[in-house]
Parts: C-alpha cells; sequence; structure tokens
C-alpha cells in the first residue's frame, strides 16, 4: 500500500491505502462493467436533449433518461459479483486504527458498507477522478463526488 486516506464515516476512522496495481486494474475493470453502460446511457441521452456534454453537465437530466439508465444498472446486478466487489474493495482497510472482520463489522450495516466502499474507491482512482471534465473545468472528482458524506 502507498499513499494512506482517512475518513470519519459514521464517527469511526477509516484508513485505506493504494491496492496493488493488478488490484486497481481488476477492480476497474468491474466497475466498468457494472457501470459503463448506465452512464453511457446517461450521457448519451441528455446529449441528444442538450446538445453538448457542457449543457449536459449543467442541466438536469430527465426522468425518462434516469429510469433508463436505472434499468440498465439494475439488469447488470449479480448478487455473487457484487458481493465480492465490495469485499475486495474494503479488503485492508482499517477502521479506528484496527483490521476489521469485514462480516462482523458490517454486518447490519448495509449502507454503511456501501458508504465506506465507495469511500476506498475514491482513494484508488482519484487521479482519474480528477481528470475528468466538469462544469467548473477542475475536475469531475469535484462535481461528481464519490464522498460518501458528499
Amino acid at each position: 500500500m502507498k499513499k494512506l486516506s482517512s475518513k470519519l464515516i459514521d464517527n469511526q476512522k477509516y484508513e485505506v491505502g493504494h491496492w496493488s496495481l493488478d488490484k486497481q486494474l481488476d477492480i476497474m475493470v468491474k466497475l466498468i462493467k457494472l457501470l459503463g453502460e448506465p452512464v453511457a446511457m446517461l450521457l448519451m441521452g441528455a446529449l441528444q436533449q442538450k446538445g453538448s456534454l457542457k449543457e449536459v453537465l449543467n442541466s438536469q437530466m430527465s426522468s425518462q433518461i434516469n429510469s433508463e439508465a436505472i434499468k440498465a444498472f439494475t439488469s447488470r446486478l449479480n448478487e455473487a459479483e457484487i458481493k465480492t466487489l465490495l469485499k475486495e474493495c474494503t479488503e485492508g482497510l482499517l477502521c479506528d486504527g484496527k483490521q476489521i472482520s469485514y462480516d462482523v463489522h458490517f454486518m447490519g450495516r448495509i449502507f454503511h458498507l456501501l458508504k465506506v466502499a465507495l469511500f476506498c474507491i475514491r482513494h484508488q482512482y482519484q487521479d482519474f477522478l480528477d481528470v475528468l471534465p466538469d462544469q467548473q473545468g477542475s475536475g469531475l472528482g469535484a462535481q461528481v463526488s464519490l464522498n460518501p458524506e458528499n
């Protein structure tokens, strides 16, 4: 693990370091397979309505486009893959300075697990998120936040 990030989530301090490059690439491919089509549908539908990416990012997208993207996303969900992905994303995580037992720590706290997993994902891919354009031109990381508390 290279650089560490820490974040207070639901009154618990989490720390995560960088995964190996192989793990980063493997999980990135899984995320693209899961989210790629729905995100592309959102953007393409909005581009058809607005005409430019800048206008899309500055506007609210129609509920029809959103519902189609949600359908595409939910049709891609696979229980085993989601469970594996969440567990992989939180491996090596420290909570209040200690290793966690995944099954015990997140039992009965599914939304908490999702917030923590998003924190881990954001840490791993921050350089990628920062180069994507947003309406202010400063990077998607600031506009479309994967931050679990924003």
